[in-house]
């Protein structure tokens, strides 16, 4: 695929999260709402924030790129997410449209990682396990 073609269909694939970072550092977080226009999305963090005003959640928007999508449909209610567990906290790595690609993106990262501790313990070098899990999140059209 030539690389205009393939800008393109990056374009039409990108969604901004909202991540709950109330535990987290910078970057990491859970996506709590998957908003298809940023200004909705921003909308919906103020509106987080008033009601959970005197709370200490924090909340923060982040463009995403969905996999194996050209553009979301307006009937497209979820997402499945794929989150990244390490030392410095959880962070979602992955969207896709589909839940089985979720499952097999999960499947993959986990025998990635365990390929890299084996590697690490071969050369005498400690690495954290990393864990890996999917979840599906709501899709709000703005």
């Amino acid at each position: 695929m030539n690389s205009m073609v393939m800008d393109a269909v990056m374009e039409h694939t990108r969604v901004f999260v909202v991540l709950d970072q109330t535990l987290e550092t910078s970057g990491y977080g859970l996506i709590t709402a998957i908003v298809t226009d940023r200004q909705e999305a921003e909308s919906y963090v103020s509106r987080k924030r008033l009601e959970a005003s005197g709370s200490e959640q924090v909340w923060s928007v982040l463009e995403f790129p969905v996999r194996s999508l050209l553009e979301l449909s307006a009937s497209l209610s979820m997402l499945f997410v794929v989150y990244e567990s390490e030392l410095d906290g959880i962070r979602p790595v992955h969207l896709y449209a589909s839940e089985r690609l979720a499952q097999c993106k999960v499947s993959e990262l986990e025998s990635f990682d365990q390929l890299r501790r084996l590697t690490d313990e071969l050369s005498g070098q400690w690495s954290a396990p990393r864990s890996y899990w999917w979840e599906c999140c709501p899709v709000i059209h703005g």
